[in-house]
């Protein structure tokens, strides 16, 4: 009996909620406020949509490149010593075999190929297994560096995160497993796209729209009061490649 009290009360107290509701939005300004409210919602959905949408596609890009190209193995370089200022070593590393170039060259013709990214890049180096992004914008060009050389160079060779970047600093982009790109601010203006440049992998150098690479648009600009990005052991500052 309790509960059927309960009940009745509880559709009662329902039914008078409803029914006030239903007589704000016959007002033309909760009306207005209704659809508006669900405007943005459904804006904000759209973006979420294509922000996931555009990171699929980039991620998607990533798998191919490294699909097509292939991912060197690699050993640790005998005799060299790489290190962070504070004294702490980077594993130079080298390709167990070094592919031809115009093996690489095809190849990344093809990646280039179909728009994707063809519009959005200047080619400013050859494909070489020898170094890929990391190794060179922290060693000249010369090593393969892994994801955690960059992590440690960034904590102990003194960068700090910044929000303007300018030319000279790093750029460093990041996906669900951590860092997966680095390169080096080239270009800043007022109201123009960043323009940035680095080694995709294995691949050439290109010069492109911070935005615009296979590494997707997570990422974030680094600098540093040292002179160079350089590490200790690798004394050859990371020039533009030529043919």
């Amino acid at each position: 009996m309790g509960l059927a009290v309960f009940a009745l009360a509880g559709a009662d107290w329902l039914a008078r909620r409803a029914s006030a509701v239903v007589t704000a939005l016959r007002k033309p300004g909760a009306r207005w406020g209704l659809a508006t409210l669900s405007g943005l919602f459904l804006a904000l959905g759209a973006v979420v949509t294509f922000d996931r949408a555009d990171n699929a596609a980039m991620d998607e890009a990533a798998r191919e490149m490294e699909a097509l190209i292939g991912k060197p193995q690699s050993h640790p370089v005998a005799g060299v010593r790489l290190a962070t200022d504070p004294g702490s070593p980077v594993t130079a590393r080298e390709p167990d075999e070094v592919r031809p170039a115009a093996a690489l060259t095809e190849a990344e013709a093809r990646l280039l190929a179909g728009g994707k990214h063809d519009d959005n890049v200047i080619r400013l180096g050859p494909a070489d297994d020898r170094s890929n992004c990391h190794g060179w914008v922290f060693t000249g060009g010369h090593y393969i560096l892994s994801p955690d050389d960059v992590e440690l160079i960034l904590k102990e060779n003194g960068y700090e995160q910044v929000q303007t970047p300018r030319a000279g600093d790093v750029v460093v982009y990041r996906n669900a497993s951590g860092v997966s790109h680095t390169a080096i601010v080239r270009y800043t203006a007022p109201n123009q796209p960043v323009l940035v440049a680095g080694k995709w992998g294995v691949l050439g150098v290109f010069l492109h729209p911070v935005d615009k690479s296979c590494y997707g648009n997570e990422f974030a600009y680094y600098r540093t009061a040292r002179n160079g990005h350089v590490v200790i052991g690798a004394t050859d500052p990371p020039a533009v490649a030529t043919e």
